[in-house]
């Protein structure tokens, strides 16, 4: 069994936790309570758990600086986070600290099952990792693991006397990642059985020494990939271990080398790659390897073009055209990659921008505001997803399900729809040119739509809307420029012009004839 603490100021949620949940059952055990970090610092001491389950927001010092304190302690701790509010800033914070996953108040059962079922496999493969095995695979496996941690080097010569004795002095060495990803939830994918499957293709015919990486399995393969012949053989050995195991890699290679010293340069180069797996599309295994993407070069026009991404998602949404937000998305994700973006820093970024997008409708819609919370749950659930792709299909199906209410494409609904914006926002700095983006119309060709149904070009209804509201505002006694402001004409000058064309006189004039 492993070990858990519980830490939340509120008493009845740790005790919830501890009846709601069938802990022996998925292989745990509640060692204890504690009501803040205080209390929680002395009972981990004298407890030790393997996973701590940690409310974000406590009085006096909150659960990301408990956190902090713990991992500097025990950076292999497993660590989930309860959190009552759908806070973006929060979930950054919390994702930088490597914890295991994000929850919101009130638990749901069976996600919290869900994650614990997934951290047992997890601890159970770090503890059989520290097993002592006396066997000559096994020693291989040990001395691999040495040499990729960094703590056995040749400086002394230790690393090729050992090597020898083991039998690892190869002509040639290549490290290869393997990340599985499950083609159905039940029952959970088993490192130990993809491990097995792996061992008896490499292992037993001396071809390569598997071992684990997690969250990836990895290959040490004996002589490298030295041709396409020897490439099409490894995907074919995979292809068999993932039909097997109802899965499927994406697959990162290091470089080949012809020496033992470079094992480790090899194992970083195929960590780096994988970490660029989450923009690819080619993680299913195929004839062909997945093409290797460039190094990205950091492009700071990229990112400042991405600052602007976000209102146009609002507006898309508002007016309910999913083929604009498809094509905004994917716009966001190249500026990412090419601004070196990568996977953690690309989900951020896609999170914030969703919170923004939230934030600005649910202000404008009951509908949107009622749902906020199950919206705010699945903006921060875009973290757990494997691969680009996923994060855009759920990404697009979330805006959907925000953008629900847009009616059919029919002209005289995209009028209605564009009528609409002009009440709700004409304090903004609308154009037609971005309305017609969003509605995926020529500008020119909507401007004459607009007129033929409204009798106005769009810059005129604008205006109109916005005087009418100026005299309303100064019905009750708000002055000229507060006025000014509040329509969306903050120079005053420009706003007397405006209000002259359209009422005939000046804004003061039209205050003393109310009098």
């Amino acid at each position: 069994m492993h070990s858990v603490m519980i830490v939340d100021d509120e008493p009845t949620i740790h005790e919830g936790l501890k009846a709601l949940i069938e802990w022996e059952r998925l292989g745990f055990v509640v060692v204890d309570t504690a009501g803040n970090a205080k209390e929680a610092l002395a009972k981990y001491r004298l407890h030790k758990p393997g996973l701590m389950i940690v409310d974000i927001r406590m009085p006096g010092m909150d659960g990301l600086e408990l956190i902090q304190i713990l991992k500097r302690d025990n950076a292999r701790l497993h660590v989930l986070v309860l959190s009552g509010y759908a806070d973006f800033s929060y979930a950054q914070r919390a994702i930088s600290l490597g914890i295991d996953g994000y929850l919101l108040k009130p638990v749901d059962e069976d996600e919290m099952s869900e994650h614990l079922a997934k951290l047992k496999m997890t601890m159970d493969d770090e503890i059989r990792m520290q097993a002592e095995v006396p066997s000559e695979l096994w020693n291989q496996e040990r001395l691999l693991r040495e040499i990729l941690t960094g703590r056995i080097t040749d400086d002394s010569g230790t690393l090729r006397r050992t090597a020898k004795e083991v039998g690892m002095l190869w002509n040639g060495f290549q490290v290869v990642l393997l990340l599985p990803h499950a083609l159905k939830s039940d029952p959970p994918l088993s490192q130990d059985s993809i491990r097995a499957g792996l061992s008896s293709l490499y292992e037993r015919n001396g071809r390569g020494i598997v071992f684990s990486a997690e969250p990836y399995v990895g290959i040490l393969l004996r002589d490298g990939i030295s041709g396409a012949s020897a490439r099409r053989q490894l995907l074919a050995d995979l292809q068999m271990v993932a039909e097997a195991e109802h899965c499927v890699f994406t697959v990162a290679a290091g470089e080949r080398t012809t020496r033992i010293e470079e094992i480790r340069r090899s194992y970083a180069i195929a960590q780096e790659r994988m970490r660029q797996r989450f923009f690819r599309v080619g993680e299913i295994i195929g004839p062909e390897p997945p093409p290797l993407l460039p190094e990205p070069t950091p492009d700071p026009v990229a990112l400042s073009r991405l600052e602007g991404l976000a209102d146009k998602l609002v507006l898309a949404t508002e007016t309910g055209n999913t083929d604009v937000l498809s094509r905004q998305l994917e716009e966001a994700g190249r500026l990412m990659l090419q601004a070196g973006e990568g996977e953690t820093s690309a989900k951020a970024r896609f999170m914030q921008m969703l919170t923004h997008v939230l934030e600005r409708l649910a202000l404008k819609h009951t509908s949107v505001r009622k749902r906020s919370q199950e919206f705010s749950g699945r903006v921060l659930a875009i973290e757990r997803s494997q691969t680009y792709a996923v994060m855009l299909k759920s990404i697009a199906d979330l805006l959907a399900d925000m953008a629900s209410d847009a009616g059919s494409d029919t002209q005289e609904t995209c009028i209605r729809r564009m009528i609409d914006l002009i009440n709700r926002n004409y304090k903004e700095n609308l154009k037609l040119e971005t309305i017609a983006e969003a509605l995926n119309y020529n500008s020119s060709y909507l401007g004459k739509l607009f007129k033929s149904q409204t009798g106005d070009h769009f810059n005129t209804y604008r205006d109109k809307v916005r005087i009418g509201k100026a005299k309303e505002l100064l019905e009750q006694g708000m002055r000229v420029y507060e006025v000014a402001d509040q329509v969306g004409l903050s120079n005053v000058n420009y706003f007397h012009a405006k209000f002259r064309k359209y009422v005939g006189m000046s804004p003061t004039q039209f205050r003393e004839n109310m009098d």
